[in-house]
């Protein structure tokens, strides 16, 4: 920003202040949302505890496709050890 004023001061080294940009929610918004945050809450809870879900159904059904990759392998390596068992 621009220094409007400088002063010097023993001992002070350095003092930045910015100004806080004004408030995008009037008195009455920040009321009706103080009053009604409860009521937010639960329904952000809400919405956390459904992607939370969808993420672990993902999760669980890519180990259960990973698990049936490896038994299908291990079954055609079975099968193959199998073949190869009379002629050793």
């Amino acid at each position: 920003g621009k220094l409007l004023n400088r002063v010097k001061r023993e001992k002070l080294y350095q003092f930045a202040w910015r100004p806080r940009p004004k408030d995008l929610l009037t008195a009455e918004e920040r009321k009706n949302v103080i009053k009604n945050l409860r009521k937010y809450e639960k329904m952000f809870e809400k919405e956390d505890r459904q992607r939370k879900q969808e993420l672990n159904q993902e999760v669980m059904a890519a180990r259960h496709k990973q698990a049936e990759e490896f038994l299908s392998w291990l079954n055609r390596s079975r099968a193959a050890s199998a073949a190869l068992k009379p002629r050793r």
